[in-house]
């Protein structure tokens, strides 16, 4: 049995978790109550083989993932102001063009720039603006599902072999109630303690985007010469993606040797 990882938000529309560790599912505005007669708005779910030491390496794996991007975001942040120093005012397709020896991300949004900025046809001009106002609004989702995550109740639940091991029901000032369906082995009790601290975790790691990403739309984006907000918010929030997309593909090659 594979595993899997899932969030299920209190949204009409997910954003995914640009962290690369949860499936992110709509759940509406909200879904079953708990124990304590609280109606949970997050609902985290992790599914585990029944094989021992493949669960674990199955946490292992999402583990690592969120320890890249705990370093994939502050390296975005600074790579993103280096960018801003070096786009010239009055240059952007000559920089556009200089820019293919620099890193994806870098690159894409130099051209990204450009398009916008450049002299391209009016139709391309346009395309590309549909294309920054849709990443304009995915990163307001995420702002709005960090939100979420910082002042709904959530529920955490570990499965192994499709079998509900435990499940952990708290706010996220402190109020815990833990329960479990069976009497569970050392190895479970340490599967569901893994799912918990992940959960907690991506929590913390999607309060660091949000708090970089916005520092960088504030503090950065004074140096390019548009100064269309949409332009801004949507290239950046596609250069943190890639920036993480970059640091997650290169886990998998690591990982793959």
């Amino acid at each position: 049995m594979s595993s899997w990882f899932q969030i299920t938000l209190p949204v009409d529309s997910a954003a995914p978790d640009v962290l690369g560790v949860w499936q992110a599912m709509a759940g509406g505005a909200s879904f079953n109550a708990t124990a304590t007669g609280v109606e949970t708005a997050l609902s985290w779910r992790v599914s585990l083989p029944s094989d021992p030491w493949a669960a674990s390496a199955s946490m292992a794996e999402q583990e690592w993932l969120l320890g890249r991007a705990g370093q994939a975001v502050p390296d975005a942040r600074k790579r993103l102001r280096g960018f801003v120093e070096q786009y010239p005012r009055s240059k952007g397709e000559d920089f556009a063009i200089n820019s293919r020896s620099q890193a994806q991300p870098e690159q894409e949004l130099a051209l990204l720039l450009m398009q916008v900025e450049g002299p391209v046809s009016f139709s391309g001009r346009q395309n590309v603006l549909v294309q920054v106002r849709e990443l304009a609004e995915e990163a307001r989702r995420f702002v709005q599902q960090v939100e979420d995550a910082l002042r709904c109740y959530a529920q955490i639940e570990t499965f192994q072999d499709g079998v509900l091991l435990a499940r952990t029901s708290f706010s996220w000032t402190g109020d815990v109630h833990a329960t479990s369906s069976r009497v569970l082995r050392p190895d479970q009790v340490v599967l569901h303690r893994r799912s918990v601290d992940a959960a907690l975790q991506t929590r913390i790691g999607w309060i660091r985007l949000a708090t970089h990403f916005a520092q960088s739309v504030l503090l950065v984006s004074a140096g390019l010469l548009s100064a269309n907000p949409v332009l801004i918010v949507g290239g950046f929030w596609k250069f943190f993606k890639d920036v993480l997309a970059e640091w997650q593909k290169l886990q998998a090659v690591t990982s793959s040797q």
